[in-house]
């Protein structure tokens, strides 16, 4: 070996260490960022996500009685009123539909108050109210539809909406029904007997049996609704396709 060889092997060892020591740092930091840009991109568990209709906004005449903002149902039952992040439930149009997340912040009854974060509209989707039957907060019962009930009525055909007008709803006998006759014709009324075996799927059937005339159709209380209570409030929605909305948002 000549001189100086052993010096330089040993310097080349150290050299090859000291690569491998930064290299092993390397790929711990590189982890280490990796590991933190994935926490910061981590869904949000507190974040919930849903279809959602709305029934009730902040300007319509006689909608807004200072307990609650405007309100939306979801297709799983519940209700929840946005208080930040969805400036556009004081103006949308009863029966729009949104895909909504947001953050449950409090409650109000049977309400949920939230912090929407991200909206977009869905009015080409369709809307079915499917309580779970572990959630009977949101469905109606034949006790509770016993009574007489004062509200809203609004109706929208293909983009020709309607203010809403006052409505009251008479239940007695379990089935039998009773809507207000306006002399206008709007709303047209509606009196007979109630299907309520599907309360429990968020569903009901009226059945009129009153001769209203050359009356349009829908704005008679008859057919199949979506039904659900919330805060002594009910609320019959339905759909014609996507442009034909009818709504009913009364209370006891």
């Amino acid at each position: 070996m000549c001189p100086g060889d052993g010096d330089y092997s040993m310097g080349a060892a150290l050299h090859r260490k000291n690569q491998y020591i930064m290299k092993k740092l390397l790929i711990v930091a590189c982890l280490f960022a990796f590991g933190a840009c994935k926490d910061d991109n981590s869904v949000d568990p507190n974040v919930e996500t849903g279809l959602g209709v709305v029934i009730r906004n902040g300007i319509e005449t006689g909608q807004n009685d200072g307990s609650v903002n405007g309100l939306i149902l979801l297709q799983d039952g519940r209700t929840i009123s946005p208080q930040s992040g969805f400036t556009e439930i004081n103006t949308a149009a009863l029966g729009s539909k949104f895909k909504l997340s947001f953050d449950v912040i409090g409650t109000n009854g049977r309400i949920l108050n939230v912090t929407v974060k991200s909206h977009i509209g869905a009015n080409d989707t369709e809307f079915t109210f499917t309580p779970p039957s572990t959630a009977p907060d949101s469905t109606a019962t034949v006790e509770f539809l016993q009574g007489t009930f004062t509200g809203w009525f609004y109706h929208c055909s293909y983009g020709d909406c309607r203010k809403e007008v006052a409505a009251t709803l008479t239940v007695s006998d379990q089935t039998n029904y009773m809507s207000t006759i306006v002399e206008d014709g709007y709303i047209a009324g509606g009196s007979g007997t109630m299907d309520v075996d599907l309360l429990s799927q968020g569903r009901i059937t009226f059945h009129n049996t009153q001769p209203l005339g050359n009356v349009d159709s829908h704005l008679v209380l008859d057919g199949d609704f979506q039904i659900h209570a919330f805060n002594g409030y009910l609320s019959l929605v339905r759909w014609s396709g996507n442009d034909d909305f009818t709504s009913y948002l009364l209370k006891k």
